[in-house]
């Protein structure tokens, strides 16, 4: 199983990371994952992802979002480069 990363120190030139926070009553449906702690929302969706392909676990949330907002609080992170290509995780990514 991936390890969560709670803490992180990055260059000054560096965005910070996306964090999540799972809010504690959805715990149940995320076992794995440190209800009420802020990690690193990559750390957390890897996690989930693993153990739903791995097959250790099933979907937790509403959905095709592996961390959904109904489930979790979100803060840092900074914004798409201009010209991304790669795949969108929100619809209101610009």
């Amino acid at each position: 199983m991936v390890p969560l990363r709670r803490r992180f120190d990055l260059p000054s030139t560096a965005s910070a990371p996306r964090l999540a926070w799972l809010r504690p009553e959805f715990a149940t449906l995320y076992p794995e994952l440190p209800a009420g702690t802020w990690v690193t929302a990559r750390s957390a969706a890897l996690v989930i992802a693993g153990g739903v392909f791995g097959g250790e676990r099933g979907w937790p949330g509403p959905g095709s979002r592996v961390l959904p907002d109904q489930h979790f609080l979100f803060r840092s992170g900074g914004r798409r480069q201009r010209g991304w290509t790669g795949p969108l995780t929100r619809m209101d990514d610009p």
